[in-house]
């Protein structure tokens, strides 16, 4: 038999509600200071990727889908990117040995 799942029920299996570490920064912490300085720091993209896989709520969800949306438009530089052209030799967006 089908259970009924409310919209509620969906978001919180989706977007588990911030049960974190108090000292650790929210992610739309580290995205304002993004959306601030038009720049994505090798260190900010860490510590997102560490708060992604812990619970968040949806205003968190809601800050990196912007970020997201900001690095696409490039309103937001990533520095890994950058590096990562940097070090490339041919300077290309895609690795040397890929490049035709």
């Amino acid at each position: 038999m089908l259970r009924a799942i409310s919209h509620q029920t969906l978001l919180d299996f989706h977007l588990p509600i911030n049960t974190g570490d108090s000292l650790m920064r929210l992610i739309r912490e580290i995205v304002q200071e993004a959306q601030k300085s038009g720049y994505l720091t090798v260190q900010a993209e860490e510590q997102l990727r560490q708060l992604l896989v812990n619970k968040y709520d949806m205003e968190d969800f809601t800050a990196f889908i912007q970020l997201q949306q900001a690095v696409m438009e490039e309103r937001v530089k990533q520095e890994s990117r950058e590096l990562l052209y940097t070090l490339s030799s041919c300077h290309t967006p895609i690795p040397c040995h890929q490049a035709g």
